[in-house]
């Protein structure tokens, strides 16, 4: 994935995927399948996967499109490498056919929402600690049970 100015300052973001359906509803249980997502962004070019931030994050840092990286809870490795082309907290109503029917088109303005049109395997697999969070330049440390992080892109 080139991205032009190969800036290591330049962010990405770091979530969690959790494909057991065993912890959600009926109603939610793919919203952790990264399955189900890449099914989705094949049929129609694109895909949204909204994450629910322990706080609001300004959108207006990251420059578009960037890197994202899905930390997958089965492997307990980040294993996947996505380029996120559209983010913010309500979706653009004219790509409303991204929006998976396993997840609300409803706007909240809690739930940001990444608009996906890239996911590859990464190969290696990668390591949470190998990612430096950009707010204190500490490694990720530990499981990402819903969390997110924003970290400087690596690059891989």
């Amino acid at each position: 994935m080139v991205h032009g100015n190969e800036n290591i300052d330049r962010k990405a973001i770091v979530w969690a995927a959790n494909p057991d359906p065993a912890i959600y509803d009926e109603v939610n249980r793919y919203v952790g399948s990264l399955d189900a997502h890449m099914a989705h962004l094949k049929q129609v070019g694109a895909v949204y996967w909204s994450l629910l931030p322990p706080q609001r994050i300004r959108t207006e840092q990251f420059e578009i499109p960037m890197s994202g990286y899905i930390y997958s809870t089965e492997s307990g490795m980040v294993d996947y490498r996505v380029r996120i082309i559209d983010i913010s907290y309500d979706y653009d109503r004219k790509k409303k056919k991204c929006i998976p029917s396993f997840r609300s088109s409803k706007n909240r303005e809690d739930v940001l929402m990444l608009l996906i049109d890239q996911i590859d395997l990464m190969t290696p697999s990668r390591e949470l600690k190998e990612f430096i969070k950009k707010t204190d330049g500490t490694p990720i440390a530990g499981p990402m049970s819903g969390n997110i992080a924003i970290v400087s892109d690596p690059l891989y």
